[in-house]
């Protein structure tokens, strides 16, 4: 995961991406669990204030392309160059004794591989200003915006849930007002059941201008 408010949940996932990658012919899918971005927002602001602003700020905000084009935005200059996001974790989870709400937890993982993949979207603009692919004007950086943001599932999951480009993302899409997915995978051991969170997001450019 980018930026700093991310590295010791990135240090872990680094750890265990063995959990991740590779075939795993006992995963089976589990959900789709959909949310707004209003829903991260207030999660993140509430529960991890510290890393609210690598994901939000006022200077950037996220379009998604089931919403169409935002308001005004012939005001804008515009960068169009394909990205595409991949994040993904795991739960270890013993009901017995645990004293811990299940649904919590899950919520809270999927929570934050969404924010991680927010968060490296806004890494990805600020590494594109900084390598000058773009050369805005004085003003022209007031105001970014992500342009058509969608969800997705990694083509080979459930069997394989690798992070890297190899595996491509499908696009699914949203159902109801949530905008950013979770896919949930498990598989089952003897005496405890894995969790698997995947998000997997592609956006195709941003909007960059005064905002005005």
């Amino acid at each position: 995961m980018a930026f700093r408010a991310f590295a010791v949940v990135g240090l872990c996932s680094a750890i265990f991406q063995p959990a991740l990658a590779g075939d795993d012919k006992n995963r089976v899918f589990v959900a789709k669990r959909w949310y707004t971005e209003s829903y991260v927002r207030e999660y993140i602001e509430k529960n991890h204030p510290s890393i609210f602003r690598d994901i939000f700020s006022k200077q950037m905000s996220y379009n998604f392309a089931a919403d169409g084009p935002p308001p005004g935005i012939e005001a804008y200059n515009y960068y169009a160059k394909p990205k595409s996001i991949r994040e993904g974790d795991f739960l270890k989870w013993k009901a017995a004794g645990s004293g811990r709400s299940l649904e919590a937890e899950l919520d809270r993982l999927c929570v934050l591989e969404v924010s991680g993949a927010l968060a490296r979207l806004k890494g990805w603009i600020r590494n594109t200003v900084r390598m000058r692919e773009v050369k805005p004007q004085k003003g022209d950086l007031d105001h970014v915006i992500v342009a058509a943001v969608r969800s997705g599932q990694l083509s080979r999951a459930p069997l394989n849930l690798d992070q890297s480009n190899k595996n491509s993302i499908s696009p699914i899409p949203p159902e109801g007002p949530g905008r950013l997915l979770c896919n949930l995978y498990a598989t089952r051991k003897s005496n405890e059941v894995i969790y698997h969170a995947s998000v997997a997001l592609t956006a195709e450019g941003f909007y960059y201008g005064s905002g005005r």
